[in-house]
């Protein structure tokens, strides 16, 4: 949170400015700055609507989030290079992408300039996972750590596990689109089901 008013930019403080409404972001000296502010802050405030969402959808994501990445000793700084990324427009990018990938969508994206400096300089280290949730107009990230991250990364993926990761991206995808918050827990036991009809597990 910043200590000075999103529209005329004085330093008072926290204390001294209220919070906008619909974003609990953004902060303003007086209803006067809010109102001023208000055409070019209209989007972006409601991005409560994402939150929303996101939050409905924390354990899901948490879930395809962790097989998608996959975690193993072949890429043990892969946390710290690669974010899980959701760009729910038209569902055109799910899937992990290099951090160097997201920069340039959220360049392409027209994001504010403030936004993508935050996201370059906030990297978390290899025990952390990040997701990146975005549509025009709206960005969010969601982190967790995890926790048994060595023991995760001492094991390379057999073919069971590589099939889950592989799977995620249009597992997820018919997920979101059906509404189903669900779907990430019949997914191990469908993978699961595959692989012995395949003779793999």
């Amino acid at each position: 949170m910043s200590d000075f008013c999103s529209n005329c930019m004085k330093v008072l403080g926290r204390d001294n400015l209220r919070t906008c409404g619909q974003c609990r972001f953004v902060r303003y000296c007086s209803r006067g700055c809010q109102r001023a502010a208000w055409s070019t802050h209209k989007t972006t405030a409601t991005i409560e609507t994402l939150s929303k969402w996101i939050n409905a959808w924390r354990m899901s994501l948490t879930s395809w989030s962790l097989w998608a990445l996959a975690p193993n000793a072949s890429e043990k700084d892969k946390l710290s290079t690669h974010c899980f990324t959701l760009r729910l427009e038209d569902l055109a990018e799910v899937g992990v992408l290099p951090r160097t990938r997201i920069y340039e969508l959220l360049q392409e994206e027209d994001v504010a300039q403030h936004q993508i400096d935050n996201f370059v300089g906030d990297v978390r280290g290899d025990h952390t996972v990040q997701i990146v949730v975005f549509s025009p107009g709206f960005l969010r990230f969601v982190y967790f750590s995890i926790r048994d991250i060595a023991d995760r990364q001492a094991k390379e993926l057999d073919e069971v596990k590589i099939r889950i990761r592989d799977g995620v991206p249009l597992a997820l995808q018919q997920s979101v689109e059906a509404g189903n918050l669900l779907g990430h827990k019949a997914y191990l036991t469908f993978i699961a089901a595959q692989a012995i009809a395949d003779g793999v597990a």
